[in-house]
């Protein structure tokens, strides 16, 4: 019987911390309006539409939930994690905060601030997570902001431009050789997505061969060791092949994109993005 109630007692002990572990406060760079403000530019200009900034779906105000995670990382991976929920509309964003080492290359991935690494739509809540911090901006200030910001464009360009030509030739080049089509002859059609200062990705759009190109990295692409290191990965999509209405007609794969992805990117790289001179292949 005292054997038993001592294991118990241990047992007990042992859960205690973590009944009473409190979640995490967020860093203060998650709370920033600034940097929330650019997260909703981020997401105006690449996943959200009209309806979703009307005043009467954000009552006069964007309400941000920050939640700061504390994952189980590999010795050494000092990365920092975090979900920002705009519960209104129904989104969650995952974002990061690299900083960890890969011997193998005696690189060091570290990012200065928090980058967006998924998008999620969920369905609108007004149940905010346990240790959740909330933030509201005001509508009309986000709104100014937004629409002052429409325009606002980072392109690539120097050493980043020059990496990312030499990337899509090879991954095109792989791609084609695998479809026995022909390399591209002459000159080439490309549109450039704008450089988020909020997420490690760019998309390009080669007209000529009908395909969608993201780049994407762990580290901030103008980070030297990017270049240094070809750290740059490549998806490569066939907008003839790879898009569906619903991403609920293939479940589960990820080699697909929305009609309405595939749009946003078109007016992103085409109509708002840049076509800079290409040199013949």
């Amino acid at each position: 019987m005292k054997r038993t109630a001592l294991i118990v007692m241990i047992t007990m002990l042992a859960v205690v911390p973590f009944v009473n572990a409190q979640p995490p406060q967020p860093d203060a760079e998650l709370t920033d309006r600034a940097y929330l403000s650019e997260i909703t530019r981020h997401l105006y200009r690449w996943y959200l539409d009209e309806r979703d900034v009307a005043p009467s779906i954000n009552r006069g105000e964007f309400v941000f939930w920050i939640l700061q995670l504390d994952p189980e990382l590999d010795e050494g991976d000092n990365s920092r994690f975090a979900e920002i929920t705009l519960p209104r509309l129904g989104v969650v964003v995952d974002v990061k905060k690299a900083d960890y080492e890969i011997p193998e290359l005696d690189l060091i991935v570290k990012n200065d601030s928090y980058k967006v690494t998924s998008v999620e739509r969920r369905a609108p809540t007004e149940s905010m997570p346990e240790g959740a911090v909330e933030i509201a901006i005001a509508y009309d200030e986000m709104r100014d902001y937004l629409f002052k910001t429409r325009n606002d464009m980072d392109a690539p360009a120097g050493k980043l431009l020059e990496q990312m030509r030499g990337a899509a030739r090879e991954e095109i080049s792989e791609y084609l050789t695998a479809r026995d089509q022909p390399e591209p002859d002459g000159g080439q059609i490309v549109y450039l997505g704008p450089v988020s200062p909020v997420a490690n990705e760019i998309w390009v759009y080669w007209e000529t061969g009908r395909l969608l190109l993201r780049f994407q990295s762990d580290m901030d692409l103008t980070n030297p060791g990017v270049l240094e290191h070809d750290e740059l990965a490549v998806d490569i999509y066939n907008i003839d092949e790879q898009v569906v209405v619903s991403l609920d007609e293939v479940p589960g794969s990820n080699a697909y994109l929305t009609r309405d992805q595939v749009g946003r990117v078109l007016f992103n790289c085409m109509v708002f993005g840049t076509s800079p001179a290409n040199e013949p292949e």
